[in-house]
Order: C-alpha cells, then sequence, then structure tokens
C-alpha cells in the first residue's frame, strides 16, 4: 500500500465510516477498485480520472469518487467527508 492508501485504510477499516463495510483492492468486473462499499454501491478511488472506467462503474450501479494521494494525505478529513453521508441499505 502506498502511504495515502494506508492512511485512508486506517480510517475505513471496521465500519469506522458510516457504520459501512469498505472492501480493500476489491474485483469488480476487469478492475480492481480501490476502496469498494458493496452495501452502498460506492468505491473511492486514488487514480485519476479515467472515463472509461467510471462510465462501466456507473452503469453498475456504482458511484465512484477520486481523489489523488495528495489530497488524501493532506486533506483526509476533507477526502473522508466527501462520502461521510452515503446511504447504505439495511
Amino acid at each position: 500500500m502506498t502511504p495515502a492508501e494506508y492512511l485512508l485504510w486506517q480510517c475505513l477499516r471496521n465500519r469506522q465510516r458510516c457504520h459501512a463495510k469498505f472492501r480493500r483492492q476489491y474485483v469488480k468486473g476487469i478492475y480492481t477498485l480501490d476502496f469498494f462499499c458493496p452495501e452502498a454501491h460506492f468505491t473511492l478511488e486514488r487514480i485519476e480520472k479515467d472515463r472509461v472506467r467510471t462510465q462501466w462503474l456507473n452503469a453498475q450501479e456504482i458511484e465512484v469518487v477520486r481523489f489523488r494521494s495528495q489530497e488524501i494525505g493532506n486533506e483526509t478529513q476533507r477526502v473522508l467527508n466527501e462520502f461521510s453521508t452515503i446511504s447504505i441499505p439495511f
């Protein structure tokens, strides 16, 4: 894991955000998602924009939010706040 991924994983693991289960390095189709919440159909990606990848994930009803490693490291709380209100169906 990169330092940014490690920092983010420490904040997401064990249902620490929104009581949601996140999976790291989750395979969906031909893609490996950085951090995926299957309950909310939501993924947090560390890579730069990839239009084809985003379109495919959106077609699978998965919301994609992307951040650069610098943002994760320097603005961790803002990054976490971006998805603190995700809706998880029970």
